[in-house]
């Protein structure tokens, strides 16, 4: 400032000269660049014949104030309160700083700047600063607002896009939909306590059946997961087969039931190409078949598949003998049966009488001659599969019957014969020759003879037992003897004529002749022959 006041008058200006003052101190001026114009002259002059000089100066800013709050960090998550902001406060002491609150909570002081405020929730925010004066007091207060925005809510589905098939080895796909938050987002598939997969794409794969629940952490920590979800297996394929129960030849069929699975079923008999069901969704019939072992196999919509085999077993049938009733022993029902499973049950009762009870006994004895109905059960456990029916007659036999006719021998040394005849009963026969009555056996005994007449030889004179048994082993016997040969050394020959003298003529001709004496006596039947 000039020191001569005296002798000098001074006029100043900071505006270029437009207004001019007397005093050197300047009020509520702006912080600026100045150029502070001094006009000095001799007391009693005019302002206009002084002088002047200019002095540049520039005027701080030193005013207490506040900057315009910016944000730091975003609020992290919807709902979350942990927005920070950054407020510049200008022109305080260092020492005792300023005090500030926010929306009209508790003051509190600080000292530096930039202020950092943070816990913040989404919406609008009210920051007062004031000015702390030496003497403790404070002054200048300041206001300013800022707005924090929030992400959206952050939500998650999941679903099962791939269910586990058999034709992918029974592994299934999940697909993630996510909103809100934050971008990027990590998803971690979890099952109980564990991570099994992470991934930065929202689709898992791969995934075993099991309880699963997804959780994503978007770009700013903020976390969210589904409900626990079900992968479930894919199901078993379950069905029953039903075969024709009693095959007669020409009824041969399958019914193929199916009663769980995957859906969208085919069927195939054997090498045979797969159809779809030709009853229902879930049920086919094939036709036509033999009697035999099949192999059906079920596929469905995820390729899973089971084959059960299944057999038509053959027709029942049975071949049935029968045993005459014999005068030794009773009739007799051997029935052999075929086809069906093999396990059988029998039932013998007279034509026209309903079976009560069933037997495993296929052989069956007969007392009393007449028609009988024999029935085979195919049997499945305790349950009749199949019957077959078949009326057979069982008769009396007649007894065995025999004629024995010895042959004696004519010769002294020769040997005699017997022949056998059977008159009665049935074959085969067997045929024994005893000595009779010792039981001694001539030669051997014939077995499975079918001729009714038999010639035995070379017999020694002496008795002899015959016997013959039929079919059904009844026996019948007789003795015959034959002879011996006279001895015919004995006899001789004596003249046979009249006494006297008696002309021999045709009158007389029957008083002459031969006659022989002394000689044996033949059995009966037997005689004797003379040449002369």
């Amino acid at each position: 400032m000039p020191s001569d006041t005296v002798n000098f008058m001074y006029h100043y200006s900071i505006d270029g000269g437009t207004t001019t003052q007397t005093s050197a101190t300047f009020t509520n001026v702006s912080s600026g660049n100045y150029s502070v114009e001094v006009y000095y002259f001799q007391v009693g002059t005019a302002k206009d014949c002084g002088n002047k000089f200019n002095i540049p100066l520039v005027v701080e800013n030193k005013t207490f104030a506040i900057g315009t709050p910016t944000v730091v960090e975003t609020i992290s998550c919807n709902g979350a309160a942990d927005g920070k902001i950054s407020l510049t406060v200008h022109h305080f002491d260092a020492v005792r700083g300023y005090r500030y609150r926010v929306d009209g909570g508790a003051w509190r002081n600080d000292n530096v700047s930039p202020l950092l405020i943070d816990g913040l929730a989404v919406g609008k925010h009210n920051i007062v600063v004031e000015y702390i004066k030496p003497d403790g007091t404070f002054d200048c207060q300041k206001t300013e607002s800022i707005i924090l925005t929030q992400p959206d809510v952050l939500t998650i589905s999941a679903d099962v896009t791939e269910p586990a098939k058999c034709i992918n080895a029974n592994k299934a796909q999940i697909t993630v939909t996510v909103s809100g938050g934050t971008l990027p987002y990590t998803y971690e598939l979890v099952s109980g306590a564990t991570v099994v997969q992470t991934s930065n794409t929202s689709i898992f794969t791969g995934v075993t059946p099991g309880t699963y629940t997804v959780k994503v952490t978007d770009g700013r920590g903020c976390e969210i997961s589904t409900l626990p979800m079900q992968v479930e297996p894919s199901k078993t394929v379950a069905f029953n087969l039903e075969a024709t129960i009693c095959y007669d030849g020409t009824n041969g069929a399958i019914n193929v039931i199916i009663n769980d699975g995957n859906g969208d079923y085919r069927v195939s008999l054997g090498a045979n190409a797969s159809v779809t069901p030709n009853v229902s969704d879930t049920e086919h019939r094939f036709t036509g078949l033999s009697a035999g072992t099949y192999s059906v196999k079920v596929i469905d919509a995820y390729g899973c598949s089971q084959i059960h085999n299944v057999s038509i077993y053959s027709q029942l049938n049975a071949n049935i003998e029968v045993t005459k009733i014999s005068n030794c022993a009773s009739g007799q029902i051997q029935v052999m049966a075929n086809g069906g499973r093999g396990n059988y049950q029998y039932a013998y009762v007279p034509t026209g009488t309903a079976p009560t009870v069933r037997v495993t006994n296929p052989t069956h004895s007969v007392t009393t001659a007449g028609d009988y109905d024999v029935y085979v059960y195919d049997m499945e456990g305790a349950e009749v599969k199949c019957t077959y029916m078949k009326t057979i007659s069982v008769s009396q036999a007649s007894a065995p019957a025999i004629t024995l006719t010895p042959t004696h021998p004519l010769c002294e040394g020769e040997k005699g014969a017997i022949r056998l005849d059977i008159t009665a009963g049935e074959g085969l026969y067997t045929i024994g020759i005893y000595e009779h009555p010792s039981g001694t056996q001539v030669g051997t005994t014939l077995s499975n003879v079918v001729n009714t007449t038999r010639y035995f030889t070379n017999l020694n004179p002496g008795q002899y037992r015959i016997e013959v048994k039929d079919r059904y082993g009844c026996a019948v016997s007789d003795v015959k003897t034959i002879h011996q040969a006279p001895n015919l050394g004995s006899a001789n020959v004596k003249d046979i004529a009249p006494e006297g003298c008696v002309i021999y003529n045709t009158t007389t001709a029957s008083q002459f002749g031969i006659d022989f004496i002394n000689y044996p006596i033949v059995p009966t039947g037997q005689h004797f022959r003379v040449l002369v």
